[in-house]
């Protein structure tokens, strides 16, 4: 399995025990919840992994891109030298994602495959000791991920709408579809 396999394995893994585990027992209220749990999830599966490589997730990070734009992704993952993995999520237990906040997650996905080879992550809030920026291009068949936890009962064709092939083959959906009395339904992309 090489190694954006696994790191797909274990974003469809960490999905499904966030939903599982934390969701299902009311642990969950917000986006951020979701996000510090879904986290944590991942980086237990980092932690378990067999694999040598080593990763850094970044949450919410300005994301500059060469044109001078900067981006804000909810989570980004790094290996020693490129980024593997960008994640954007979004918590709509009671209705569905609006158009625009779609559109946004999409084109920060988009943006960030269309500039891979200059992506530089800033921690512009930083205060202290200062480290050199380091510029991590995003490696050839990086994940793009889009995760959602929204009302069913139908999951969301975000595929449909992707046109260019490279993003197409990089991006991973992961849903989770939520119902009045019930449990959600998870859909791993």
């Amino acid at each position: 399995m090489n190694e954006k396999s696994t790191l797909r394995a274990q974003l469809r893994r960490a999905w499904q025990t966030t939903i599982d585990c934390q969701y299902r027992t009311q642990l969950i209220n917000s986006e951020h919840g979701l996000k510090v749990h879904f986290c944590a999830a991942l980086l237990s599966q980092f932690e378990s992994s067999k694999m040598k490589t080593r990763r850094r997730v970044f949450i919410e990070p300005s994301l500059r891109l060469a044109d001078g734009s900067v981006r804000y992704p909810d989570l980004v993952i790094c290996d020693t030298k490129s980024v593997v993995g960008i994640i954007e999520l979004k918590y709509t237990p009671r209705g569905r994602p609006v158009p625009s906040g779609l559109l946004k997650d999409m084109e920060t996905l988009t943006h960030a495959a269309a500039d891979s080879e200059s992506l530089q992550i800033v921690n512009e809030r930083f205060l202290g000791k200062f480290v050199t920026q380091v510029a991590y291009p995003l490696a050839g068949n990086a994940v793009l991920c889009w995760a959602g936890l929204y009302r069913g009962p139908k999951e969301l064709e975000l595929k449909k709408d992707i046109s260019n092939d490279a993003f197409l083959k990089r991006f991973l959906q992961l849903s989770a579809l939520t119902y009045r009395d019930a449990d959600p339904t998870i859909c791993l992309g």
